[in-house]
């Protein structure tokens, strides 16, 4: 019984926590602050281990609107009616989502497979629907994770 207690008090300390850290994301100089840590820090070891191990992971390759450098970035990813939806937590001005939606294309790459998609499009949480399990869904409501991308698999 004491074990369960123990248990239950980690699960629901990690929640809050997350709760906590998506909705500090609101503020500007937290989310700016969590963009450069993530893109120096946390992108380059993740970026090989979504691809290879983590089932809602996966990452897209983009290129740079101004250097034409290309970007791997990874991202949270679920499948949705014709192609996938990537949340925006940080907001719309990101660098990677601003050079997918000018250039209209992407690589997405999902539990080892390569997508070519395209046509992106920005949908609130409701637009989802039940495409994210519920824990996920709930910890975006709580933390005001409302913008994503959907992104439209091409042939």
């Amino acid at each position: 019984m004491r074990s369960l207690v123990i248990v239950l008090a980690v699960v629901v300390g990690y929640v809050l926590l997350v709760i906590a850290l998506t909705w500090a994301m609101r503020l500007k100089p937290v989310r700016h602050a969590m963009t450069r840590f993530n893109r120096r820090m946390l992108n380059p070891v993740w970026g090989g281990l979504t691809v290879k191990r983590l089932g809602l992971f996966g990452s897209i390759t983009h290129r740079g609107r101004r250097s034409g450098k290309q970007y791997v970035t990874p991202v949270l990813v679920v499948r949705f009616v014709d192609g996938f939806v990537v949340p925006l937590p940080y907001g719309m001005h990101v660098d990677w989502f601003r050079n997918v939606m000018a250039a209209q294309q992407c690589l997405l790459v999902f539990r080892k497979h390569e997508y070519p998609v395209g046509q992106p499009q920005v949908i609130t949480l409701k637009q989802t629907g039940h495409a994210y399990p519920w824990p996920i869904r709930w910890i975006f409501r709580a933390g005001g994770v409302n913008h994503h991308v959907l992104l439209h698999q091409r042939s």
